[in-house]
């Protein structure tokens, strides 16, 4: 209630302050959500400015075999068959139009595409985005100037990668065993070369 009698929900910056309890529990949670967002945004900077890998916390798929690699349709080519895709070495990207971190990955992608892609390693895009976003999807796709095969409505095989959030990529071995994912200690790339061998 303020003088006047007339209730006034907005508090003043001494009730705020760090003088009171409350101003002490809202300070507190301020700088834990401030240090939270920054360390996740210094993870996704420092691997998209540098390319330095940076593994992530959580559990790895590594070593566990890689599910059927299936969409609703496709983007950049015919759908990859299991002939073709049998006993190569494949690299999936988790991608989705409206994913800025997603965004920012596809230079450092494509570096590795045009590397790698010549000595025989299979990319594919995989997006759970379905067929009411096809035009966006395929906008993003063509503005950022991806080559290779992009998957749409890939739901079933991004739950099997156990895909929790984007942007993310897998390596999957001539064996069709995963053999990097992003809590790997080494990049992406030495991976691929040391499956190349």
């Amino acid at each position: 209630m303020s003088t006047d009698g007339s209730r006034n929900p907005a508090r003043s910056l001494d009730e705020l302050s760090p003088q009171s309890s409350n101003g002490w529990v809202f300070f507190a949670l301020l700088l834990v959500v401030a240090a939270g967002g920054y360390l996740f945004a210094q993870l996704f900077q420092m691997q998209d400015d540098d390319d330095r890998h940076i593994p992530f916390p959580g559990p790895s798929q590594i070593g566990v075999s890689a599910p059927p690699i299936r969409a609703q349709g496709w983007f950049n080519g015919e759908p990859p068959t299991q002939a073709e895709l049998q006993g190569k070495i494949i690299l999936i990207d988790a991608w989705a139009y409206w994913c800025g971190p997603c965004r920012r990955k596809a230079p450092r992608l494509i570096r590795l595409y045009e590397e790698f892609a010549p000595q025989g390693v299979v990319f594919l895009g995989l997006t759970s985005e379905g067929e009411d976003s096809l035009d966006r999807s395929r906008e993003f796709i063509e503005e950022l100037r991806i080559p290779w095969r992009q998957g749409y409505g890939a739901v079933e095989t991004l739950s099997g990668l156990k895909a929790d959030f984007i942007p993310q990529v897998w390596v999957i071995d001539q064996n069709g065993t995963i053999a990097w994912d992003q809590t790997a200690a080494e990049d992406v790339d030495v991976t691929l070369r040391r499956l190349l061998k």
